[in-house]
């Protein structure tokens, strides 16, 4: 069930992009990027509660709720129409906790727009071991000769199992 809202979500994003495109996307008005992030992530739980979720998978240790993010990126780019702007999807694959001998993975997929400026926002389904939410993201990216250096504040909506989550990222991308 949940596999089919995803497929259902992805598709119309992709309708949306053709809509808003006037016409079919060209090779032209496409691009895929590929890069690394690496940043900071803050769970707002208490250093107990978050060592009893993580005790299942980690039993024994002891954990404070900062993290070290690393992750790799991949993102799609639909030029709308004349304009710098774009509509995007971005997967991002990373993993959490490295420096506390963890390995936290998640894996998240936004649809977001980037103004011709920059400035960047998006929102998507996130899969973590402890279950599913959403993600929002805000950031700006800069571009220097092909490659382009995003800075991220992405926010976990919490919910029955997933904490809230706080995370601030940079790396960089370059087209493939």
């Amino acid at each position: 069930m949940k596999r089919e809202r995803f497929i259902v979500y992805r598709r119309l994003l992709a309708s949306l992009v053709f809509a808003c495109s006037g016409s079919l996307i060209s090779a032209q008005d496409m691009q895929t990027i590929f890069g690394p992030r690496i940043g900071v992530s803050y769970t707002g739980v208490s250093e107990g509660e978050y060592n009893q979720s993580l005790s299942p998978f980690f039993p024994g240790g002891t954990y404070v709720p900062v993290n070290s993010v690393f992750a790799a990126s991949l993102e799609q780019r639909f030029k709308l129409g004349e304009t710098e702007h774009h509509l995007g999807i971005q997967e991002v694959f990373s993993v959490g906790g490295m420096e506390q001998s963890l390995f936290i993975p998640s894996f998240s997929t936004l649809i977001g727009f980037r103004h011709a400026s920059g400035f960047e926002f998006g929102t998507g389904p996130m899969i973590t071991m402890a279950g599913y939410t959403v993600v929002w993201a805000l950031g700006y990216t800069f571009e220097y000769r092909g490659m382009y250096i995003p800075i991220d504040l992405s926010v976990t909506i919490p919910n029955s199992r997933v904490r809230s989550t706080i995370m601030l990222s940079t790396g960089f991308n370059f087209g493939i």
